[in-house]
């Protein structure tokens, strides 16, 4: 019998009626699909509206940690949490309540102390999702078990921002192997070898919901999201962004690592290596489906993304001179500065990076002006075209530069990456907007 992977964001979990229409899908997805294993994967609750205390409750258990407001921001997680359980008619779930109390106190601004607050989001919603749904899965004889972030064999390798490690996957295996039924597990959260309780960073629950899918052989992934799956452009841009069908694996690390905000990187490459379909869709199933096969049709330009506040240095130096690019690269390793792209002339050369630590700047700056020549500029966007069918695709670069033309706009350096997944430029800030609605009309219209 097949296994499959739900994952629900803080949207989807947000109060008592978000609830109750998940507790529908999965219902529905059990009795259609009628798996072995039904994996729920939960993140901790989202905003339930624009005031302060209306925000994400890993934001006010950040805030808690912060120690800003902490009775306040205390006060309003245990009031939204106890009204989910007076609205399903279970019990509080105290046990977790009090380690909340107790992690205030050891609160020692660290990593671990860290991990032991901002994890409780995650652990109390499971507690209490796990409750309401036993209570109706209970006539219809479906097993429902839910687990705390040390019961389903997610050990990483730091208490915060956490990798899973390479004994996760047999444990995972180990420990959730012989359980059937739906089995609801905590994202974001996982432990180490002391067994505490440590946190994955950023889209932590949908790289929970991946790594388990590698773990048991999961035969699909659902990612629930309040976006209907993956756009051809950022919607705050191009509001009627075309939503995507498919994407190739390939095509969703390069949209990740080139600034999506919908998915993360490291979500992908679990599921990658086993080649287990990841689909991003809503509460209809509108959304992109993620895996190795991509059909015809949906192969080209894809997807165009955009951001904001990057800069272009240009180091210029008189005679031929070998190993530039060597001491130059060396000062933006030193500097723990990123460089996203290269143009090499005869006697210069100009680098596209994005900084918003003025001290790493600083020292950049100090180390390159020792022995060069340099004019920096700041406020450009990227602006990259990407998409795996681009490979066998002839004009994509003259369609850029005539979109760009069209508009009275000059992109400063253009590169494409050597596996062809993308062309990228960088423009003025001011011409962001104009640049990928001008692209996105050449491309998709």
């Amino acid at each position: 019998m097949d296994k499959y992977v739900l994952k629900f964001g803080g949207t989807s979990l947000k109060n008592a009626e978000s609830i109750k229409r998940v507790n529908k899908i999965i219902t529905n997805f059990y009795e259609i699909n009628k798996p072995r294993q039904l994996i729920i994967v939960d993140s901790a609750p989202g905003k339930i509206g624009d005031k302060k205390l209306e925000d994400k409750i890993t934001n006010l258990l950040e805030k808690i940690f912060l120690e800003k407001n902490i009775r306040e921001n205390v006060n309003e997680i245990f009031d939204r949490f106890d009204d989910l359980c007076v609205k399903f008619n279970i019990p509080q779930p105290n046990n977790l309540y009090t380690e909340l109390k107790t992690a205030i106190d050891l609160n020692e601004n660290d990593e671990k102390s860290y991990s032991r607050l901002v994890s409780l989001g995650e652990r109390i919603i499971v507690n209490i999702h796990g409750e309401s749904l036993y209570k109706e899965m209970k006539k219809r004889r479906i097993p429902v078990k839910s687990f705390d972030f040390a019961d389903f064999g997610m050990i990483t390798d730091k208490h915060k921002d956490a990798y899973a490690t390479i004994d996760s996957l047999l444990e995972i295996e180990k420990k959730l192997d012989k359980e059937d039924g739906i089995l609801i597990i905590p994202g974001f959260v996982g432990y180490n070898e002391k067994e505490e309780v440590t946190t994955l960073g950023r889209d932590g629950s949908n790289y929970t919901a991946a790594k388990i899918a590698e773990a048991i052989d999961a035969k699909e992934v659902f990612i629930f999201s309040d976006e209907p799956g993956v756009r051809r452009a950022n919607p705050n841009l191009i509001p009627d962004a075309e939503i995507i069908k498919e994407l190739s694996y390939e095509e969703a690390i390069e949209f990740a690592e080139l600034g999506a905000k919908i998915i993360n990187a490291k979500c992908i490459y679990p599921v990658k290596r086993d080649n287990i379909p990841i689909n991003i869709v809503d509460e209809k199933y509108n959304g992109t489906k993620i895996s190795s096969s991509v059909s015809l049709e949906n192969m080209g330009a894809k997807i165009i993304t955009s951001s904001g506040n990057h800069s272009i240095i240009n180091i210029t130096y008189e005679n031929d001179k070998p190993g530039v690019l060597s001491d130059i690269s060396k000062y933006f390793r030193d500097s723990k500065i990123n460089i996203e792209s290269i143009a090499d002339e005869r006697h210069s050369v100009s680098l596209a990076f994005s900084e918003r630590d003025n001290e790493n700047l600083e020292y950049l700056i100090k180390r390159i002006s020792q022995n060069y020549k340099f004019k920096l500029e700041n406020q450009f966007s990227r602006i990259s075209v990407i998409g795996e069918g681009m490979r066998n695709q002839v004009g994509v670069v003259n369609k850029i530069s005539s979109a760009y033309k069209n508009k009275g706009i000059s992109f400063e350096m253009i590169s494409q990456g050597i596996n062809q997944l993308n062309i990228t430029t960088f423009i003025k800030e001011d011409y962001e907007r104009i640049a990928v609605k001008e692209l996105y009309n050449s491309f998709f219209k």
